[in-house]
């Protein structure tokens, strides 16, 4: 009976030194959580103590504890993203916004400049396109009616070429395909009967030359009015667009629209300078702030709220774009809130967390 209690005594002795000695490895893993300070501006870079960013030289702040990190999820919509959340005392350290997703009246307003038209050069155009006209038809006619053939064949090519040459001008000019098929049907022959030409009226008005950027030619039309700042005099007018050349400059990539001036009654001087601003109404559409979206040039992407401090990729299409930022067509909808400010943090933070959450799934495999 001795032999026992002595042997229970020991193995009581032994449990209770077990029980209250060090475990190795549970120190160890207590020793590797350390505090951890990151650059709000880069926080790819992280450091174990305080001090300065080397980068920006923004000073350190520390990473909260883990029950209070940003915790990656997983974003299958957005490939090398994730959702993440923000703590209220972060966000409001690195200025973030949101706005909400509504409908409105979308509206462009496309800038350009111009000068004042001389109407000198168009009118003696319009005048030769005439003239060659009705050398190339009457040529064209007695060539058929003789039957010559080749004889007349090579004045009928040269009067063609050069009749080819004055519309390519008067549409580099900005008349268009319309404007040039009414000065085909002109015949000096019966003034009685004559089209209303531009730049032939009696009354005296100002026209402005505007040169269109081929990227903004499909938000203007003819009819469309424009606000004209004339430069040299301080001074502002009406005009509407009568005509929108034919054809593209290739070195400018512009196209260039011709405006007549409504009412004006100062006087103005050939080729001055003038600003031309077109507001071009596009109806209602879902719109989304132009600092909203995170242009990678092959996608777009936006952060949105999905609850108290959690922020989703999204990957959305674009159609038309408008002032102060972009028609949406597929990707958001009305009521849910978009990140305007800070999302170059929150971007870089999202592709962070995706990476570690890759780095980590790949290492568990």
């Amino acid at each position: 009976m001795r032999k026992i209690l002595i042997i229970f005594g020991l193995l009581v002795f032994v449990l209770g030194v077990w029980a209250i000695s060090p475990r190795p490895h549970i120190d160890h893993v207590h020793a590797a959580v350390k505090d951890i300070y990151y650059c709000p501006m880069h926080p790819s870079y992280t450091s174990d103590r305080p001090g300065d960013c080397p980068i920006c030289n923004m000073k350190l702040v520390k990473k909260e504890k883990a029950t209070e990190q940003t915790t990656p999820q997983s974003s299958a919509g957005v490939p090398g993203y994730a959702t993440i959340s923000v703590l209220p005392k972060r966000q409001q350290l690195i200025g973030l916004t949101t706005t909400l997703i509504s409908r409105k009246n979308a509206i462009k307003t496309i800038r350009a400049s111009g000068n004042v038209a001389t109407n000198h050069e168009l009118y003696v155009l319009q005048d030769e396109y005439i003239k060659a006209t009705t050398e190339y038809v009457t040529t064209y006619r007695d060539s058929r009616r003789l039957q010559h053939g080749r004889r007349n064949w090579e004045p009928r090519r040269e009067k063609q070429l050069r009749l080819h040459e004055i519309e390519d001008q008067l549409l580099r000019l900005g008349l268009d395909q319309r404007a040039i098929e009414k000065l085909q049907k002109v015949s000096w022959r019966a003034t009685w009967d004559q089209p209303e030409l531009l730049f032939f009226k009696d009354e005296f008005a100002y026209w402005v030359t505007a040169q269109i950027f081929e990227n903004d030619l499909g938000y203007v039309e003819v009819g469309q009015e424009a606000e004209l700042e004339i430069s040299g005099y301080r001074e502002k007018a009406k005009g509407v667009i009568r005509l929108i050349g034919g054809t593209i400059n290739s070195e400018t990539r512009t196209a260039y629209a011709l405006i007549e001036l409504k009412g004006y009654r100062g006087e103005l001087k050939g080729n001055m300078f003038v600003n031309v601003s077109i507001l071009a109404q596009l109806g209602e559409v879902i719109a989304v702030p132009r600092d909203a979206v995170m242009d990678t040039g092959v996608r777009k992407v936006v952060f949105v709220q999905k609850g108290e401090g959690i922020f989703e990729p999204r990957v959305i299409e674009t159609g038309w774009t408008i002032d102060g930022g972009y028609e949406v067509t597929s990707g958001l909808v009305v009521g849910e809130k978009v990140v305007t400010s800070g999302n170059f943090l929150l971007d870089s933070e999202s592709r962070i967390q995706s990476g570690l959450a890759a780095g980590e799934h790949k290492h568990g495999q």
